[in-house]
């Protein structure tokens, strides 16, 4: 009998767990399909839209700080002023009386003659200056009257062609002078004496002169083109003895002066009125 019962009993749990366990997994199997389906759905709707709209573009905005554009009148704007350019200072103009002139930085006896239209020997003369080379800025220079030769201090010796300048100077290995002078020009004697050269010379003096004075001295002039003296001709002070040329050993047109006195190499521009 007790046998009996404990099976009944057992029967009936069993089949009361079955049934519990049906009804477990009846339920885990409807919220399995829900899901399933609620994924399903929102997979469908992502693919068929709608599709998201660009976002509204934003337009500049007036700035309110900003001043409004001031609207045009017809009012004429003033003309502007014309503008006056500096006068250039005048060149020094010629003078009919002696004056005063204080030397610049830069200046030359050459450019200074040039200035106030006078010749450089007039200028020298004037300041008892003859080695022109030596002028310093601040010197005060007396300027001659213009077109007004001085008259030319006695020094026995003129110059062989009209002094503007030189191209080269007396110094150590050149001892004589080079006065400029175009092909042609004419060279006058310095001084009285008689010709002791006339003819080519092969040392580079090209057609070369020398004419030996009462005092000793002797005097060359070298690089002519033409000459119209002989040796042993006597000469005068001022006579035209031969053209002015570049023979010889000679870069330009120049005469090249040279004065020995006793024999020994002495500076022109010591003999030569006005100096250089």
């Amino acid at each position: 009998m007790r046998n009996w019962l404990f099976e009944g009993i057992t029967s009936v749990l069993v089949v009361v767990g079955m049934m519990l366990a049906f009804l477990l997994l009846a339920e885990f199997y409807e919220d399995a399909f829900t899901l399933s389906g609620d994924a399903g759905e929102a997979t469908a709707v992502a693919f068929a839209g709608p599709y998201p709209q660009p976002p509204t573009p934003i337009l500049p905005q007036p700035n309110p700080l900003q001043t409004a554009s001031p609207t045009p009148t017809n009012t004429p704007l003033p003309s502007p002023s014309p503008t006056l350019s500096p006068s250039p200072s005048p060149s020094p103009q010629p003078s009919p009386t002696p004056h005063l002139y204080v030397v610049q930085p830069g200046d030359s006896f050459y450019a200074i003659a040039q200035r106030f239209n006078i010749t450089i020997t007039d200028l020298a003369i004037a300041n008892n200056i003859r080695n022109h080379s030596q002028l310093y800025a601040g010197t005060t220079l007396t300027i001659p009257p213009a077109g007004v030769s001085l008259p030319r201090p006695d020094t026995g010796y003129v110059w062989p062609v009209e002094y503007i300048g030189l191209y080269q100077g007396y110094r150590y290995g050149h001892t004589a002078i080079d006065i400029p002078a175009m092909v042609g020009t004419a060279v006058v004697a310095s001084a009285d004496g008689v010709v002791s050269y006339s003819g080519w010379h092969d040392a580079g003096f090209g057609y070369l002169i020398t004419i030996d004075h009462a005092d000793g001295a002797r005097t060359i002039y070298a690089h002519n083109s033409e000459l119209l003296v002989q040796i042993g001709q006597t000469v005068t002070q001022g006579e035209t003895i031969a053209l002015a040329g570049s023979t010889g050993y000679s870069t330009h047109p120049h005469v090249h002066l040279g004065m020995l006195v006793n024999g020994r190499a002495v500076n022109p521009c010591e003999y030569l009125p006005g100096g250089c």
